[in-house]
């Protein structure tokens, strides 16, 4: 297996210049990794200690913020019509001046807007594990004899 560099470059063809701009794309998604799971272990916490106190509307709460936050997301990005779309997809009537520009704003746009998915994610998780817990996990506790406690995930994690 040959590795892309060699003795002189051992960057490969990519270069120096291609490398930092590497570096500095893993940083900005490891600060992207940390704030996910930093707005996901706090969003969670919220929602399953407001559900344990038996805070019904948290659930209403936490759907209509992410499904502002879904529809900004997607508003802003345009409905994704131009994800994964090249210059010669584009109407022959445009300069390729005006279909650089619009592919260029679209990938700006994205990621613009990454942030975002690190609370869309943590919202949509809620759902899923509270929805993992009043399905399976409730009957299985039942079904062994254990106390349910309040209907959330509390009782079984600590």
């Amino acid at each position: 297996m040959r590795l892309p560099g060699n003795r002189r470059n051992p960057f490969g063809n990519r270069g120096l210049e291609r490398h930092y701009a590497d570096e500095a794309d893993m940083g900005a998604k490891k600060r992207l990794m940390l704030m996910l799971f930093g707005n996901s272990i706090i969003i969670l916490a919220v929602y399953f200690i407001l559900n344990s106190m038996n805070f019904w509307p948290i659930f209403f709460i936490y759907m209509g913020i992410a499904a502002v936050l879904v529809l900004i997301y997607t508003i802003y990005n345009r409905g994704f019509v131009y994800k994964g779309v090249t210059p010669d997809m584009l109407p022959d009537t445009m300069t390729a001046e005006e279909k650089r520009k619009i592919l260029t704003e679209a990938a700006a746009r994205m990621k613009k807007t990454r942030w975002m998915l690190t609370l869309i994610i943590p919202f949509l998780l809620a759902f899923m594990l509270d929805a993992l817990y009043l399905f399976l996990l409730e009957d299985l506790m039942i079904s062994l004899g254990l106390d349910v406690g309040a209907a959330t995930l509390l009782p079984v994690l600590f």
